[in-house]
């Protein structure tokens, strides 16, 4: 019984240390879908972004994402990292160690750029407590 109740609990922990933000965007935009989402497991927070544009259209797909950790009362970049893809998607995936006792959260930028423009949106992931 007791391995049951431990089971639930760790369920419960990754279920609330995973954090993520996605936005659909109007299909006249060079940006279909993108999303930021951050899990802080085992001292190390886990970013990962992705970024859909339309196939066909969209020829040049940017992530720039930023972990943030709050402290002293304001949000400080701790860690950036940036990926370009020459297609209509790109993804982001990395990780980076953190310390306990703060929030932190993933903010980060799409671009999309079709043959005649360049269409942007920014997202923040919701904020984990660690």
């Amino acid at each position: 019984m007791s391995k049951k109740v431990v089971s639930f609990f760790v369920c419960l922990i990754l279920l609330f240390s995973i954090s993520t933000s996605a936005l659909s965007v109007s299909a006249a935009s060079n940006i279909s879908y993108a999303s930021s989402n951050l899990s802080i497991s085992g001292g190390k927070a886990y970013i990962s972004c992705s970024l859909t544009g339309y196939q066909g259209t969209t020829i040049k797909c940017k992530i720039s994402a930023y972990l943030q950790q709050y402290k002293n009362g304001s949000w400080v970049t701790i860690g950036s990292w940036s990926k370009t893809s020459n297609m209509y998607r790109a993804t982001l995936d990395v990780s980076k160690a953190v310390s306990k006792g703060y929030k932190y959260r993933v903010y980060a930028y799409f671009y999309g750029t079709s043959a005649t423009t360049t269409q942007s949106i920014s997202l923040a992931s919701n904020t984990i407590s660690y």
